[in-house]
């Protein structure tokens, strides 16, 4: 129930109350006892009830509690009255005197009229009575169950061995009794006989008088307690009233507080309403409060109404200093909020390890704890109050007043049909007597509850009647609660906790109905009200342990009980469940929270988005719309604020709150208001948190927390540039709005996981920057904006650029701006077949590069190429920029094979970088989804032979394959043009290459091939050689390149390599084979298969190796050609590497120079061998010593010479068949056939120059010869 009164909790405590007929009827209004013998001894009965009262109608009984014993309570149970008056009238204000005979006498002589009843009493002064009149308690004198000693003394009044006598003016009784009775009576005159005042009415309580209030003790001491251990014991007293025309306020003084429930309900003052004008006996408990500092505190509780003069209790208690030292608190956040919620505390001093924390009286969980930082979580059930904690000393501290936020009614639609309060739901604990009766209000108006009574009947018999106290709002409700002195049950709210009032009573059970009245009209009920009706155990219940909750549509309130009305829930084993009390949701339009956020599972290193969700349903059907609002507290909040929509925050009004990044926002806790349609109608879900142990990093201008490394969160809260900067390693990034991440060229961002652009933010990858990212699992998400740039070389008429996107919706139109729309393809590998002659690398009907539209997605991983708008010869440079998020994680593209199933060597596909870094082909190539689908070569395009109806091929103008650079896994590259760039296996982000099939299926790019350097080697590009880092278990690798090249430009370039692992068969990862098409020269080295290769790997070099080496020329004119060593490394750089001519018959050693020879056009695979030995450079073996040892001997048997223009040619065993002479260009000069003889001589028109002489033998054996003629 929400209170209009200033008080926190209101309780109205009635012990064993009456029906209203006989509330306070009667009281004792003088007592006589002697301590010297048997007599006097009686007490006087006064009536105070304003009417006649018929003793035969109401029999009055006198009960006796002797020596401290206790007197049973109310029926069933209670013995048969020590006196039982069951006839006689007793007037209105008159008295009634019972005692032992010389006290009758007394009464009889001196107040004639006044009626008597003789008993021998045998009370003593330390003996309780109680008086009942038709069962009910009316007054008590002493304290049953409390043995004072000899008596009960006070204020000069003792029980023992005298004669008292009530004051005038009071005017109700004391139903649960005193131990101070100068409160009540006064001495009588006269002593013990005679009996002085026996038989004479005090004043009268029918005629009307002034206000009274009274108090059973006018101080109390001994209020004490240890510094930060309070608060102190409490101690009970006693307030009553007569003729009040207002509510008696109790106040404590600053330091104590008050209840009227023994060990709960403190508050600073207490409210008791009158009834008729009376508020009965009621017992009031303080206590000194917790937290207070070390002292003394004499203090005075008021007790006041309107007209009555205030009574004052004089209270005095000592805290004493603490021998411990608590911890000093130095901060609590927040303060306030929902179920839920982590309050962090920290201490400046002291040991919170350990440490436990009540919140509102409730214990709360303890999440962590250290010497200065304590979290505990809101538990469910928790109130509003102090935050206590105790360490292990144990000291106490509090540490602030926490707020509980839960719901708000006040502006909630209300169910206007009913006219009248109802009871709405009853419940009945599993253990104890504790039950919780809620009452509705579902009228559109506001109630004094002060005219309705709840009623209980046990087993059909009238127990008693509470009545109820307080303004019940439309759409409230109220819950009374009965006895929590013997709650077991640890469950929320099964303390009694929940109720707006608690009155002591022994609950309901199996044969118990219960009435809601309004003035003396039964207007509700519950239960079937009859003796031994066992309704209860008939529904299956058992005896106890159940809750009612009324159903909606049942009609109420309603004076016959029916079952039907009810929705039923049993209790067993203490599961109760009063999670409804006080949301009695028919009456109310406060929205009912079916799902509550859940705290996210946040792996490390994440910063994926997340989100909150609550589900709730409409309080009332057809009220006010579902509205939503969440909240935010930060670290070191006290409070909560209204979240708005934002890059960060979405779904600020609505049931779903999404989060796009986490950075920055660890310990941050979120709670929905789930509305209708009102910010004062509302309910709170709980509250999560978000909480994970990454480390975090904000850029600032400075790193908040370090340089990160890869196991940091990073946000970007101001702009960087990593040339400035430099480069950043992280597990997560965000950038934050407005801020710029700006990564320059040869710098790189590392990011392990999760990559989050926030909306206004940017991220610009400059070209040959590099973004990489480790996880193929990482979540990109661009919601600003982000930019891979990429800028050729410079570029002429005609040039192309090979592409690949590395974001994942690239179109061509708005990537490639800068290119000929008209002119950029992609390559459908299905469609080539060079299957009719001439076999020139070219597809047959010129249909397998596919032109594609502007509009087109560039697919992942897919290569693509592109003409540059260059109008002219004029080299330009041009630049693509890709918009959007980056591709991350494994990227499948499809190899195809080509139409021509006959040749295996043909399956080229186009493919490419996909991701904004570098990528290592080796491990692309090694990775065990890609290795048996690809060939080891990789072919990336230069174009640095310029288009030209020269070159070899189908159309007017023709490219030549000679410019693609070739990168073999195992073995390395070779260049595509005389100083050029070597690949070395890093393929640069946007570069598009190609790759030979081995077989159909799809190729995977992953994180793990990608690098954070390496970046610089995007093709078309002329740059000077970098390091080779090769897929080599060695650091040193056997290798040699050789260039064939002519003055001209022509340039081919050949690899051979000796590496363990390669084979002197074709292996995929070793050996690249030499492109056909359009090439002016062609140089490459040949298997036995006679396999063109431009990368041989072999296996490693034992003591000499020989390599048959093919070039072609498509130049037609005789030119020079020139054969080099490019480099050499490993063992070759020492070895002897010798080139045999076998056309002219040379043998030339590379450490004399390059080779120089004249060559026509055509097809050479049979004239050149590459000799490599292991004679190192200090242990040359001589040239002729390649030679075979038989070739030695039979060249001795022939001798040319020249003499006079004329050259003779002689055998001295075997005929002369053929002979022919070349000058040094390789040009014939002359040729005999046919000569037959041993000796042959002819004249030569020839100047000073050396000539080779061929010679063909008889037997077929041939011979070269060398002469100056």
């Amino acid at each position: 129930m929400r209170k209009k009164a200033s008080f926190s909790k209101i309780f109205v405590f009635f012990l064993f109350a009456i029906q209203s007929v006989f509330s306070q009827s009667v009281i004792i209004s003088q007592y006589i006892e002697t301590s010297s013998g048997t007599t006097p001894k009686g007490i006087e009965i006064f009536n105070i009830s304003g009417a006649d009262i018929n003793f035969a109608v109401n029999n009055l009984d006198v009960y006796q509690g002797t020596n401290g014993a206790a007197i049973p309570p109310v029926p069933p149970g209670l013995p048969s009255p020590l006196v039982s008056i069951t006839s006689g009238i007793l007037p209105k204000d008159g008295v009634w005197v019972i005692g032992t005979t010389d006290l009758v006498a007394y009464v009889t002589t001196n107040a004639p009229g006044v009626s008597t009843t003789t008993f021998a009493f045998a009370f003593n002064g330390d003996d309780a009575l109680q008086i009942r009149l038709g069962g009910v308690i009316q007054d008590t004198f002493g304290t049953p169950g409390t043995d004072p000693g000899a008596s009960w003394t006070g204020g000069g009044v003792s029980t023992a061995n005298s004669n008292i006598a009530v004051k005038d003016g009071i005017c109700s009784g004391n139903v649960s009794g005193w131990t101070d009775p100068s409160i009540r009576f006064t001495k009588a005159g006269g002593g013990l006989i005679p009996a002085t005042g026996f038989g004479v009415a005090p004043a009268s309580c029918s005629v009307p008088t002034s206000a009274t209030i009274n108090v059973s003790s006018s101080s109390l001491t001994g209020f004490n307690y240890t510094e930060f251990s309070g608060p102190s014991a409490e101690q009970s007293f006693t307030v009553s009233g007569a003729n009040l025309t207002d509510d008696i306020t109790v106040a404590a003084p600053a330091a104590y507080e008050i209840s009227t429930v023994s060990g709960s309900g403190f508050s600073s003052a207490v409210l008791l309403v009158p009834t008729s004008g009376s508020v009965a006996a009621t017992t009031l408990y303080i206590r000194l409060k917790a937290g207070l500092a070390a002292g003394s505190y004499n203090q005075v509780l008021t007790a006041g109404s309107t007209g009555a003069t205030t009574q004052n209790v004089n209270l005095s208690g000592t805290v004493t200093a603490s021998t411990c030292t608590p911890a000093a608190i130095a901060s609590t956040s927040p303060l306030s909020g929902p179920e839920g919620t982590v309050i962090t505390i920290t201490a400046s001093s002291g040991n919170l390890t350990g440490a436990t924390v009540t919140i509102g009286g409730v214990n709360a969980t303890v999440l962590s704890s250290s010497a200065t930082t304590l979290k505990a979580v809101v538990p469910a059930g928790a109130k509003s109050g102090a935050i206590l904690i105790q360490d292990t000393q144990p000291c106490d501290v509090s540490a602030g007043i926490f707020t509980l936020l839960s719901s708000d009614k006040t502006n909630c639609d209300v169910v206007s049909s009913f006219s009248e309060l109802f009871i709405s739901e009853v419940t009945d604990a599993t253990s104890g007597s504790l039950s919780y009766i809620e009452i509705a209000n579902a009228t559109s108006n506001t109630v004094d509850m002060s005219g309705y009574t709840v009623r209980f009947l046990n087993n059909g018999t009238l127990t008693t009647n509470i009545p109820l106290t307080g303004i019940l709002a439309p759409g409230d409700s109220f819950t009374l609660a009965t006895n929590t002195a013997d709650a077991n049950c640890p469950v929320t709210g099964g303390d009694g906790s929940l109720a707006d009032q608690i009155n002591v009573f022994s609950g309901v059970n199996d044969n118990d109905c219960i009435s809601l009245l309004k003035g003396a009209v039964v207007i509700d009920v519950w239960g079937v009200c009859g003796a031994n009706t066992n309704w209860v155990a008939g529904l299956g219940l058992g005896t106890k342990g159940y809750d009612f909750q009324r159903k909606s549509t049942a009609t109420a309130p309603k004076l016959t009980f029916s079952v039907a009305d009810w929705t039923i829930v049993d209790f067993n084993a203490c599961n109760d469940n009063y999670v409804d009390i006080e949301n009695y949701s028919p009456i109310v339009g406060l929205p009912v929270i079916i799902a509550n956020p859940t705290p996210p599972i946040i792996p490390v290193c994440s910063i994926v988005p997340i989100s909150f969700t609550v589900s709730a349903n409409e309080g009332l059907s057809g009220g006010k719309a579902l509205a939503y609002q969440w909240f935010f507290s930060a670290p070191g909040d006290t409070g909560w604020t209204a979240l708005t929509n934002s890059a960060i925050f979405s779904g600020v009004s609505t049931n779903t709150l999404n989060i796009s990044s986490i950075v920055g926002l660890n310990q941050y806790q979120f709670y929905c208001q789930v509305r209708e349609d009102s910010q004062t109608c509302f309910r709170a879900s709980v509250g999560v948190q978000l909480d994970f142990t990454t480390t975090e990093s904000t850029w600032n201008g400075a790193w908040t927390n370090g340089i990160p490394s890869n196991s940091t969160l990073v946000a970007i809260d101001a702009n960087f540039d990593t040339a400035v900067n430099g480069n950043i390693d992280a597990c997560g990034l965000v950038v934050n709005p407005t801020y710029l991440l700006d990564i320059k060229a040869g710098n790189y961002v590392n990011i392990v996981n999760d990559l989050t652009v926030l909306a206004g933010a940017d991220l610009q990858v400059q070209h040959e920057g590099s973004l990489v990212m480790v996880s193929d699992a990482g979540v990109v998400t661009v919601n600003g904006n982000l930019d891979v740039h990429k800028t050729t070389s410079p570029m002429i008429q005609y040039d192309y650029t090979y592409w690949s996107s590395p974001i994942s919706n690239a179109t061509v139109a708005s990537s490639l701006s800068s290119f000929r729309p008209s002119y950029i393809f992609r390559f459908e590998t299905s469609n080539f077949a060079d299957l009719v002659a001439p076999f020139d690398g070219f597809d047959d009907d010129g249909n397998d590069w596919v032109l594609v539209s502007g509009s087109t997605l560039m697919a992942p991983g897919v290569g693509y190429i592109g003409m540059g708008s260059v109008p002219n010869a004029t080299p330009q440079t041009h630049n693509a920029i890709f918009n959007g998020a980056v591709n991350n994680g494994v990227i499948s593209v499809s190899l195809s094979l080509s139409a021509n199933n006959a040749d295996n060597l043909d399956d080229w596909n186009l493919i490419g970088n996909p991701y904004p870094s570098t990528i290592d082909a080796a491990a692309f190539y090694n990775d065990p989804n890609n290795t048996p689908l690809l060939g080891g070569s990789f072919y990336f395009w230069t174009h640095n032979t310029a288009i030209s109806n020269l070159l070899n091929g189908p159309d007017k103008f023709n490219f030549t394959s000679n410019d693609y650079a070739i990168f073999t896994v195992g073995t390395g590259g070779v260049q595509a043009d005389s100083g050029g760039t070597i690949p070395v296996g890093n393929i640069a982000s946007g570069q598009a290459f190609f790759v030979e099939a081995i077989g159909a299926g799809s190729v995977q790019f992953k994180n793990s091939m990608r690098a954070t350097t390496g970046n610089n080697q995007f093709f078309r590009a002329n740059r000077s050689r970098i390091d080779l880092n090769l897929d080599s278990s060695s650091n040193e690798l056997d290798r040699v390149w050789l260039n064939l090249t002519n003055e001209q430009g022509a340039f081919s370039q050949i690899l051979i390599g000796y590496i363990e692992g390669a084979t002197n068969n074709i292996d995929a990862k070793f050996d690249g084979l030499r492109l056909d098409g359009g090439n002016y020269v062609s140089f490459y080295s040949l298997t036995d298969d006679n396999t063109n290769l431009a990368i041989q790997g072999k296996s490693p070099l034992d003591e000499k190796d020989t390599v048959r080496l093919g070039f072609e020329t498509r130049i037609d004119q005789v030119i020079p050609f020139q054969i080099s060593i490019y480099k050499a490394e490993g063992k070759l750089a020492k070895y002897q590497v010798v080139l045999e001519d076998k056309f002219l018959n040379v043998f030339h050693d590379f450490a004399d120079g390059d080779y120089f020879f004249n060559s026509d056009p055509g097809v050479y695979k049979d004239r050149f061998v590459l000799i490599i030995s292991n004679k190192t450079n200090n242990d040359v073996e001589d040239k002729d010593e390649l030679k075979d040892d038989d070739v030695g001997e039979k060249e001795s048997r022939i001798t040319v010479y020249s003499e006079d223009n004329q050259v003779t040619v002689k055998s001295s065993e075997d005929i002369i068949r053929e002979v022919s002479f070349f000058d040094m260009t390789g040009r014939l000069i002359k040729k005999e056939n046919d000569i037959n003889k041993l000796k042959y001589k002819t004249a030569l028109r020839a100047k000073s120059e050396i000539i080779i002489v061929k010679i063909l033998l008889q037997n077929g054996e041939r011979l070269t010869k060398k002469i100056k003629v």
